[in-house]
């Protein structure tokens, strides 16, 4: 499988202290210079209660951040709205 591609609101892999942010085989193990097939093995099913627990691993994120962004803005903006209304001198 393909690494999945990067996106704007991941941070990028650092190598250098082990920490990484995307499952790329490839890349692991071009990082510790070792010879690796360009593949991961997932545990499928298990006994109840062993670890690591089988058949857990998403492949698939799903990422809402320009909604959650979007949302946010909003609702700022009403607030901002509503601060205006009530802070403006009254007309008589």
């Amino acid at each position: 499988n393909p690494a999945p591609p990067a996106s704007w609101f991941q941070p990028t892999t650092q190598s250098a202290d082990g920490l990484w942010h995307l499952r790329d085989p490839a890349l692991f193990a071009r990082s510790a210079n070792i010879d690796a097939v360009p593949f991961y093995l997932d545990r499928m099913d298990g006994a109840q209660g062993e670890v690591p627990a089988g058949g857990t691993t998403r492949i698939d994120f799903r990422n809402k951040h320009m909604e959650y962004a979007l949302t946010w803005f909003g609702l700022a903006v009403t607030l901002f709205g509503v601060w205006l209304v009530f802070s403006l001198p009254k007309r008589e």
